[in-house]
């Protein structure tokens, strides 16, 4: 879970005025800039990183591995 510190001290440089402005980028598949508000970019980015986990959690369990607990009310308190 390393990533998640990158993610989380990311996170804690954000300023309000860079959430409140937009992203833009070159899309490969569209073969053109794409302008998105910042703020729609950060949720879709959390969003999609659970979907991803979400498929290695299944994966493990698929392969007969226990895979760790995700659910916020089983969690260690020092989470």
């Amino acid at each position: 879970m390393a990533c998640d510190g990158v993610i989380r001290d990311w996170a804690d440089t954000l300023t309000q005025a860079q959430v409140e402005a937009d992203l833009c980028w070159f899309s490969g598949i569209l073969q053109r800039d794409v302008e998105k508000p910042m703020a729609e970019c950060i949720l879709h980015f959390f969003n999609h990183q659970t979907h991803h986990r979400g498929q290695v959690h299944a994966m493990l369990t698929a392969a007969g591995h226990e895979a760790p607990v995700t659910d916020l009310i089983f969690m260690p308190e020092t989470f």
